[in-house]
């Protein structure tokens, strides 16, 4: 049986509300994944946004100043939307793939399943605009996820960060 659930505790501790090979933790990694995919992209769009409203053309100062200050706010607000759903659709797609094809993938290594679950993705993200869109994002979604997961693992290993790339 997978999935037991644990004997009580004497102590009542917050532990004994997960499933036992559930993965308690999965809930904080969706959590931090879409927060700082997010925080990062706003910041692209921030300087986006800077860039595009510069460009924009107004009479007054008063104007441009509102223009450029609406370019970024829209700019920062559309990235950092758009890679939140990208990263929550990675956690998603990848524990989909972890929990129906357990059996079949559980010999290949977590970067291969990273690399899976991001190509998976990207194919999912452009799904609704045709064939040809669906396999771009499926090559984007591999290459993003190949080196997003090789920089993080690669800090980890360097003692930087703290933590690892796993779906």
């Amino acid at each position: 049986e997978k999935f037991t659930l644990r004997p009580p505790r004497p102590q009542g501790s917050k532990n004994d509300l997960y499933l036992e090979g559930y993965g308690k933790n999965w809930g904080e990694k969706i959590t931090f994944t879409v927060g700082v995919s997010y925080f990062a992209a706003a910041i692209v769009g921030l300087f986006a946004g800077a860039y595009y409203g510069k460009q924009a053309s107004a009479k007054h100062r008063q104007l441009k100043g509102y223009r450029i200050a609406s370019t970024i706010a829209r700019t920062a607000s559309r990235y950092g939307n758009a890679s939140a759903a990208a990263s929550l659709m990675f956690c998603l797609t990848g524990k989909f793939v972890d929990l129906v094809f357990e059996e079949e993938i559980q010999d290949f290594g977590q970067m291969t399943r990273n690399i899976a679950a991001g190509t998976l993705t990207g194919a999912l993200y452009k799904s609704t605009l045709g064939i040809r869109p669906m396999i771009v994002g499926a090559i984007i979604g591999a290459g993003a996820v190949t080196t997003i997961a090789y920089s993080l693992n690669g800090l980890n290993d360097m003692g930087i960060i703290k933590f690892r790339m796993e779906v």
